[in-house]
């Protein structure tokens, strides 16, 4: 999940969203979002989901292990 981080910012940076509004729509705190996206750490598998879900991306997408 190394490429993680990059390809949420992307993602992110696609829908035109903060981390913020990234944050209410998953159920996350900001800051857990903001961790993620410097890679200090990793989501649960279950924001993972509920990333995939709220933004209409693949896992493998998400995961950066295949290119949108």
């Amino acid at each position: 999940m190394r490429k993680f981080p990059e390809t949420l910012k992307k993602i992110m940076y696609e829908k035109n969203l903060t981390t913020m509004q990234l944050s209410k729509l998953i159920g996350v705190n900001k800051t857990q979002i903001k961790r993620w996206l410097v890679g200090k750490s990793k989501p649960r598998l279950i924001n993972v989901l509920e990333i995939c879900i709220k933004l209409n991306v693949r896992v493998d997408v998400l995961l950066g292990l295949k290119e949108c």
